[in-house]
Formats: C-alpha cells, structure tokens, sequence
C-alpha cells in the first residue's frame, strides 16, 4: 500500500482520499505529473469546501449544531463526531464487500473500511448492497440450474457428481454473498437512524 501524505498540512491519509481528513485540502486540486523528475503544481484555494448551514462558524456542514472536528474523506465536509459515520476503534466504519469473479466463479468477502460523513456512508452502502443482490440473484439463478442438472444424469455418474459439486459451489458462494447483505444492511439501517436523530 502507498503512503500517501497532504500536500498542504502533510498528515498520513488514505491514498484513495479526494479531501484530506486532517485539513480538508482538495486533493483532486494538486496536479502530480510522473515522469523523471515530479513535479507538483498545486492550487492552493481551500474554495472546495461545500457550504452548508454554517460551515464559517466552525460548526457541523450536516447539523450545524455541534462543533466540527473532522473531514469527510468522500465529500470533503467538515463535520461532528454525530454526523460521522465510523463505528469502529480505529476511526473506520467497518463493511463487508463482496469481490465477485465471474470467470472463476468465486464470491470473497473481504472488510472495507469508510471514513466519511453520514450520508457518503449511506450512499456507498446502498450501492454497494445493490452489487450485492445482483451478485446473489447469479448465484442463486446458477445452484438451481446445476440442482436441476444434477436430477437429470444417474445416481453417481460423473455427470451426476460433477453437477453436485458446482451446486453446493454456488450455494456456498450464496450464502456468502447473503451475509454481507445481511450485514451491510443492518449497518445501513443504523446509519439511517443515526442520520435522523
């Protein structure tokens, strides 16, 4: 992974930041060229920050009740520990996403982790949940066509078992695939209350 650090206040972030969390610099505002020697030709106009409710005074872009303390990796708003959607001890908000290979075929949960507001959190998630059910529909559509396969060929014949075999595949990359869902959209819906409160 590479270390990635702000131009403007040179914090460790994210390499995949378009704000940084720390300044609430517009990372897509630095221009970086990659040839022998880098060169850096920076826009240095902090403008980028979305203006909401009262974002001059310090407060909240979200709520503006509460004092903001922290950048919003996807948007770049500044904004209070409420409107911020980590859960975990390490500052992330913990997810499962599906990595789907449909050559293989092979479905792998791995954690993905945001560092965002509320409602750049809901969003991904509800994306990411809708990848999900497309993913879910596939496997569930080909573990019926190999159990119906498997019904055509003679107990034990290498049809028979090689028909077995790929449905118990897809049903296990099912039930993968339906835990995440699971998991993700309970933490959905616990976003969701949270951004109402």
């Amino acid at each position: 992974m590479i270390k990635m650090y702000c131009p403007k206040c040179g914090k460790e972030i994210p390499d995949d930041s378009n704000f940084c969390m720390h300044c609430g610099a517009n990372l897509r505002e630095y221009k970086v060229e990659i040839s022998p020697k880098i060169e850096v030709s920076p826009k240095i106009e902090v403008t980028s920050k979305i203006e909401t409710k009262s974002s001059k005074e310090g407060r909240c872009e979200i709520c503006g009740v509460r004092e903001a303390v922290v950048y919003c990796k996807e948007c770049g708003r500044m904004v209070c520990y409420g409107c911020f959607a980590p859960r975990t001890d390490s500052g992330k908000l913990g997810f499962w996403k599906i990595i789907y290979n449909r050559k293989i075929p092979h479905a792998t949960m791995i954690p993905m982790y945001l560092e965002a507001c509320i409602p750049c959190a809901i969003n991904v998630l509800e994306e990411e949940i809708s990848l999900e059910k497309e993913y879910l529909l596939e496997a569930s559509t080909k573990a019926e066509e190999y159990q119906e396969e498997s019904q055509k060929h003679e107990f034990d014949s290498p049809s028979y078992n090689y028909a077995l075999f790929m449905w118990s595949w897809w049903m296990a990359q099912k039930d993968k695939i339906q835990k995440a869902i699971e998991f993700n959209s309970e933490l959905l819906k616990e976003l969701k209350k949270r951004r109402h409160k």
